[in-house]
């Protein structure tokens, strides 16, 4: 699993970010359905929304039926990907939570 931190640490090079966002989630097949992917995106729609980012974005494979599936049950809208046939773009629109009481 790799994952990215939102903030920077001392000495460290920003990493930018792309506007929108991606993320990546991959779930172990044997860890699969026990809710690890609901907690992990989750987690990532929380820290994106406090951080101030606007949406995420990612691509999904096509034939990935269960995370397609778990993405859109989450609210994630589904769409073709614009040049890759083999691919579904997963979009999810963030409000910021600096208000948030």
């Amino acid at each position: 699993m790799t994952a990215a931190s939102l903030q920077e640490s001392p000495g460290s090079t920003p990493i930018p970010i792309t506007s929108p966002p991606e993320y990546g989630l991959l779930v172990r097949t044997d860890l699969q359905g026990h809710g690890l992917g609901w907690a992990l995106l989750a987690l990532l729609k929380d820290y994106a929304a406090a951080d101030g980012l606007q949406r995420l974005e990612g691509s999904v494979l096509s034939d990935n039926a269960k995370m397609l599936r778990m993405c859109s049950e989450f609210g994630f809208s589904i769409s073709p990907h614009p040049t890759d046939a083999t691919l579904r773009v997963a979009t999810f629109g963030l409000q910021s939570q600096s208000g948030a009481a």
